[in-house]
């Protein structure tokens, strides 16, 4: 029986776009193709989710692969990209049933020390996150999904049994690296509904 359900946040709990974070702040088409593929390299983003590269790392390195008249967008779009996040539809509402049903709810995020510390600003995000029992950002950690060890560190950090937990992930591959530590794993697409259905027979 499903006790426990940990839950990731980008495109899961809230949408977090690169494509309209980029149109948000830049106009121009050209300019916009070219500040998205070096703000959102996902080289650089498994890093800083890693927690080996800072935000001042990051923005310089940005900068570097950029005309100097572009610096500022760029940066504006590095720096308010959880400002452009919006709830998935459904989600809050189902964190508040679930857990007014008592089960224990637990965020495992690939997520920067900056969104670890920015989601406190931003009401909608503390109304989904502050009903959880427990909160694990990769950065601060320095470690991150699909890696084995960060599944068995939330095990091990909350006391969770594997046969009593569930994963909501947007990636199948790390639904697969859940699967490999005993957690039921559950490959989300956006539909609060099916989701909410499953919890309910598991």
């Amino acid at each position: 029986m499903i006790k426990n359900i940990i839950f990731d946040f980008g495109n899961v709990l809230g949408w977090t776009l690169a494509d309209y974070t980029t149109k948000t702040y830049v106009t121009d088409p050209e300019e916009q193709k070219l500040i998205r593929k070096v703000v959102f390299d996902p080289q650089d983003w498994d890093l800083l989710n890693r927690g080996k590269m800072t935000d001042e790392e990051m923005l310089k390195k940005v900068c570097a692969q950029l005309p100097e008249h572009l610096w500022e967008d760029a940066c504006i779009v590095y720096n308010n990209w959880t400002n452009t996040a919006t709830p998935v539809p459904g989600m809050i509402r189902l964190v508040k049933e679930l857990k007014e049903k008592g089960y224990k709810m637990y965020l495992l995020s690939n997520a920067t020390d900056t969104f670890a510390e920015k989601y406190k600003d931003i009401p909608w995000m503390c109304s989904i996150l502050d009903r959880f029992d427990g909160l694990v950002f990769s950065a601060k950690v320095g470690m991150a999904k699909p890696d084995r060890e960060i599944y068995e560190y939330v095990l091990d950090t909350y006391h969770l049994k594997a046969e009593e937990t569930m994963f909501v992930d947007d990636y199948k591959e790390n639904i697969e690296a859940c699967e490999k530590v005993g957690i039921t794993g559950y490959h989300f697409d956006q539909n609060a509904q099916k989701l909410k259905a499953f919890i309910e027979t598991h």
